[in-house]
Order: structure tokens, then sequence, then C-alpha cells
């Protein structure tokens, strides 16, 4: 197997583990995680062809201003330290650009390397989903809410919720030309369907509903008829799976507070602290 086949396997392992980022089989304290591990296997890989990867010649209007904007940030820390915070240099921050910066230059060195990244992102939603069927790694909070591994339950359902579209995408449009095989995914989508309600996440549902319907709204075809029926098949399905998420208590339990009570989980209190001060 070359370099490129072993860049190519570590990138999609990389994806697929970030549905496991704070999974710590051995209980490091969290120094260790299964998707930390994969991502330094991955960036080991491109450490003989780092020049490729960070080439700048074709991304330089994207490149440039988050750099500067990260410099800016870092320069603002720094002059703003005082006794209630030290730090001025956000590594999360910048290990993502750097991040952005390879995976870009993967993408050009590789077309379609990200469109099967994000597939394999989607699979490891989907072995999650499955764990969570078969009551691995799962937790209950007191409101009944899932988390798995002990993940963050909002961070649970985006992830799921973003792997069901890109799901769909590969099923309707098919970009990496996987034929008949890619039906097969939708025998997963109950499962992910449940975890995501399960999870109790608020946001996750939101957007799924706001994804599904403005990828269906959105569609691109030449042919319409087939515009028209991806409309109505689209319509008739969202309602569907609608249904089936409502039937977990847990979402339904939240969403009704929201509505009745205005229950943001401490959202609008963040706003009116924060607004005041982005103002001024």
């Amino acid at each position: 197997m070359n370099l490129d086949k072993i860049q190519r396997w570590a990138l999609y392992l990389f994806f697929f583990s970030i549905n496991f980022e704070v999974w710590d089989p051995f209980n490091t304290g969290g120094f260790f995680s299964v998707s930390k591990l994969t991502g330094i296997i991955y960036l080991l890989t491109v450490i003989p062809h780092y020049k490729q990867f960070f080439l700048t010649s074709y991304i330089k209007p994207v490149i440039v201003p988050i750099w500067i904007f990260f410099g800016w940030l870092t320069i603002i820390s720094f002059l703003n330290i005082n006794s209630v915070s030290s730090s001025f240099f956000d590594f999360s921050i910048f290990q993502n650009i750097i991040l952005m910066w390879i995976l870009i230059n993967h993408e050009r060195k590789t077309p379609n390397i990200l469109t099967r990244g994000l597939l394999s992102f989607a699979f490891g939603s989907i072995a999650l989903s499955i764990l969570y069927n078969f009551g691995i790694g799962v937790v209950y909070d007191i409101g009944g809410r899932v988390s798995l591994f002990g993940d963050n339950e909002n961070i649970i359902g985006m992830r799921i919720s973003i792997s069901i579209i890109i799901l769909l995408i590969t099923i309707v449009q098919n970009p990496l030309h996987l034929k008949k095989i890619r039906f097969i995914f939708i025998a997963a989508l109950p499962l992910m369907l449940k975890l995501m309600a399960e999870s109790g996440s608020r946001v996750a549902f939101i957007s799924f509903v706001v994804m599904f319907l403005m990828g269906t709204l959105l569609i691109k075809t030449k042919k319409s008829w087939y515009k028209i029926g991806v409309l109505i098949l689209g319509v008739v399905v969202f309602f569907i799976i609608i249904q089936y998420i409502l039937q977990s208590e847990v979402i339904l339990t939240r969403l009704i507070k929201s509505y009745e009570e205005g229950d943001l989980a401490g959202r609008d209190v963040i706003w009116q602290n924060i607004i005041p001060l982005i103002k001024a």
C-alpha cells in the first residue's frame, strides 16, 4: 500500500472517529481519545508530503483572512489578560485552522476525498447508533436524555443530524456513484433518528428540519418532472420522519417546554449578557 492510500484511509478513519471524540478507553482523564489518536495518525501520514499539504497558491483568499483573524484574536486576548483569565493563545482554533489548511490541499490533491470523508463521518454515526441500540456506552441523565461515552447530548444530536443529511444526499444525488448499494443506508436511518430524538437536542432537531427542507427545495436537476417528484417524495418522507421522531417523549417534552415556557436552557440569559457587550 503506497503513501497516498495510507493518507486516504487515515483521513477516513479520522472522520469516522469524530463521533467518538471524548471516548477515552484507557481512562487517561481526557488526555487520550480515539479521535485524537486517529488525528495524530493522519497528520503523521501528511508529514512526508508536507509541502503539498501546506500550499497557499490556490487558497490565499480563504486562508489569509482566517490567519489575520486568529492573529488579531491572539493580540486582543493578550492585551486583556486579567486575574480571571491568563489564556491568550486558543490552541483549539489554531489546530482547526491547520487541519482545514491540510484538508483543503488534500482535496486539491485527491478530488472528492472530502466527500468520501464525510461519508466516513456518517458511517461513524451509524456505528454510534448501533452501539446505542445495544446499550453500549449509554448513560441517561435525570431528564432521560441519552449520552454515549460521556459525550455532550447536543453534540451527539448534531452529529447524527448532519450524518442523516449526508446519507440522504448520498442516496438521492449519489455524488460518489455508489450504484444500488447506496440504498442499504436507508436501513440505518431509523436507528439514527431514534438516537437523535433520545439525545433530546432541540437544536439538532431544528437543524435537521431546516437542512432537510432546504435540501429538498434547492436540489439541482435539469429535469422538471424529477424536481417535482423529489418535492412530493420529500414532503411525504419529511412528515413520516417528524412523526417518528416525535414518538420520543424526551424530545417532545423539551420542545413543548420551549414553546409553553420559553425555556431555552439558559441560552436566553447568555444572549442578554453578551448582546450589550457586542453593542458596546
